[in-house]
């Protein structure tokens, strides 16, 4: 709902879940990044080799 005091760039997720698929590489790892930073729990699912190194590049607070 645009232009009705609505902006969504500053939402807050505290106490929120989210499932990102995807999560290790691209648009998947900045929507992890993005939803860690403002405030969600976020499982980062992906069937990738590098799963692992994503898991290592985030503070273990986001683990």
């Amino acid at each position: 709902m645009a232009g009705m005091g609505d902006d969504r760039r500053d939402a807050d997720f505290a106490g929120k879940v989210a499932v990102v698929t995807g999560g290790a590489r691209g648009v998947g790892r900045k929507t992890v990044a993005l939803l860690s930073a403002r405030g969600a729990r976020v499982v980062a699912v992906d069937l990738r080799p590098e799963t692992e190194d994503c898991q290592r590049s985030f503070p273990v607070s986001w683990r």
